[in-house]
């Protein structure tokens, strides 16, 4: 959003300004930029991208469990433990563990990474982070009596997957209508209404896949080689809505069990065998099954979705306010080229 709002800043004409989200809306403005990390992102970024050169190099990728962020670093915890630990990272039985000063010695490096499809699933009572990777688990079920927490739920992950420094590598679907996913998510983020469009496209995807990767192995390592990062993208599908029970089977036929690169969260059950199920209290608790790990849930309430939304759309939009009031959008005419923006030239 900083981006965008810095490219309105410089497109605009002069003697205009530009146009801004409400008052309401400009507070949770104001707070996104107060309470974000942006010193965490690079290092986990920078973790992930050597442990995609070390694998590639040692020709395994292993299955990761879980990602623990805590106060002194990350921990990665290992559904099959690799033989070779790399330079940095200390092996602790079935984890590996990378402290932030590690991770800030690492070389900086352009790799693939390895798990593309990480979500954040809550806070322990340590203030520990702990993230999930959807594309080992395959299918996961949202459970629990409140809609509109798994709504919120979903509509976090969406936007962390699609806004990712890697969001490259991994392609994103969200079926549902909630107004916040496509006005905050990225470019790899598609917005769809048709169950059985999105259905047909994971079948035809997964037997594309299953032709071209004799067994997962192959296609976890290929993950990790820099010529077939884009064939070999994650794919996840967010359901937020109630899928019918025919629509499921077809679903889970497709996807479950066969390790072949796709992800699926279903918002409406039914029970698989991952499933987070959230409680309705605030704050949010979520329990993960099977392994029976209970956090306080990442989740964003319907009114701060809305009024991100609303900051999103400012931030998106060309519009400028000339004096007096009177809204413009420029013709294509009247716009200067666009500026070429990083992150790094905002600093």
């Amino acid at each position: 959003m900083a981006v965008r709002r810095q490219a309105q800043l410089r497109s605009r004409p002069v003697g205009r300004r530009i146009a801004h989200p409400s008052a309401q809306a400009r507070r949770y403005e104001t707070a996104l930029g107060r309470r974000g990390r942006p010193d965490v992102t690079p290092l986990l970024e920078r973790a992930l991208r050597n442990l995609g050169r070390h694998f590639f190099e040692v020709s395994r990728v292993p299955r990761l469990r879980l990602l623990t962020i805590d106060e002194e670093g990350f921990v990665f915890h290992w559904r099959e433990v690799p033989a070779r630990v790399p330079v940095a990272f200390g092996a602790e039985g079935e984890r590996w563990r990378l402290t932030f000063a590690d991770a800030e010695r690492l070389p900086a490096v352009s790799h693939p990474v390895p798990f593309p499809a990480l979500v954040t699933l809550g806070t322990d009572a340590r203030g520990a982070v702990h993230l999930l990777d959807l594309e080992e688990r395959e299918t996961l079920s949202l459970l629990g009596p409140n809609g509109e927490v798994r709504a919120g739920v979903i509509a976090a992950w969406s936007v962390e997957l699609s806004c990712a420094p890697w969001a490259s590598e991994v392609r994103v679907t969200y079926l549902g209508d909630d107004g916040f996913v496509p006005a905050a998510g990225g470019e790899n983020l598609s917005v769809s209404d048709d169950v059985h469009t999105v259905l047909t496209e994971l079948e035809e995807e997964m037997s594309a896949r299953e032709t071209a990767f004799a067994t997962p192995a192959d296609l976890r390592l290929a993950r990790v080689n820099p010529d077939l990062t884009e064939a070999t993208a994650a794919t996840v599908a967010l359901f937020a809505n109630e899928l019918s029970p025919a629509e499921c089977d077809w679903l889970l036929d497709t996807v479950d069990g066969s390790d072949r690169g796709m992800a699926v969260v279903l918002g409406g059950g039914p029970r698989v065998a991952t499933s987070w199920t959230l409680t309705p209290d605030d704050p949010v608790e979520g329990t993960l099954s099977p392994d029976e790990l209970t956090l306080t849930a990442q989740c964003i309430p319907a009114p701060a979705r809305q009024a991100i939304a609303d900051v999103a759309r400012a931030t998106q939009a060309p519009t400028t306010v000339a004096p007096g009031g009177r809204t413009r959008t420029p013709t294509c005419a009247s716009c200067p080229p666009a500026p070429t923006l990083t992150e790094e030239s905002l600093v």
